[in-house]
């Protein structure tokens, strides 16, 4: 592709010597502000035509298709699992499987929101809204698989939690939690409505492992923590 090129008088040339008169002075003004205006006119033209080249470039790139997508979807599927945290509770983030997955494209969201083995594993951090509509959306992408659900909190210091109920969405996850974690940080209170909450539902006949989990103010990642772990068998 041809070079863009805007030739601009030499400086010297432009410029008339200091004891010239005052019109030649003037004179000269006006040239340069003409190569000004011609050399914005130019740029505005290059930039509509580069612009219009990346928009055909951008296109061709996005409906050409890349090796992997064309696998079957079984394959990238499992792939994809492969691809998950090794995390036992895995932390919602767009930057890290399998969030990161819907945001590929089309096809892999589609792909990433139908295998069910990508979303059995979480945290839960209670009292965050955006958990409280994301998370029970998340589980039920699970299907009927067994979960594992840590429930978590931010550390607020002076928060009123009593104002916090136990949320009512988790409820309908219970009977297939196989692995759960509270962390110490989660209010007693809460603690107590989760497990009234499954014991009333008598929802707890997959659990595998139950944890008390302690780590520092600052825990992240979620990997660096202290258990103590009480096992069903």
């Amino acid at each position: 592709m041809a070079h863009f090129r805007h030739a601009v008088s030499s400086t010297a040339l432009l410029t008339p010597p200091l004891e010239a008169p005052v019109s030649h002075q003037r004179t000269a003004l006006h040239v340069v502000e003409a190569e000004l205006a011609a050399l914005r006119t130019f740029f505005r033209a290059a930039e509509t035509q580069l612009k219009a080249v990346q928009t055909t470039l951008q296109k061709r790139l996005n409906s050409a298709p890349f090796p992997i997508s064309a696998l079957p979807h079984e394959i990238l599927s499992t792939i994809l699992v492969f691809c998950l945290p090794p995390d036992r509770f895995i932390v919602p983030s767009v930057h890290q499987a399998p969030l990161v997955f819907t945001r590929v494209n089309r096809a892999w969201r589609t792909v990433a929101l139908a295998t069910p083995q990508l979303w059995t594993n979480v945290v839960w951090t209670i009292g965050n809204p955006t958990h409280g509509e994301q998370i029970p959306n998340w589980l039920a992408r699970a299907g009927s698989l067994d979960l594992a659900i840590e429930f978590t909190a931010p550390f607020l210091l002076g928060y009123d939690w009593s104002k916090v109920p136990f949320p009512a969405s988790a409820a309908g996850f219970l009977d297939r939690v196989r692995h759960l974690s509270i962390h110490y940080r989660v209010p007693s209170l809460i603690t107590v409505g989760i497990l009234e909450e499954a014991y009333a539902r008598n929802s707890l006949s997959r659990l595998r492992s139950f944890a008390v989990s302690k780590a520092p103010t600052i825990y992240y990642p979620y990997t660096l923590r202290t258990c103590i772990v009480y096992r069903y068998r």
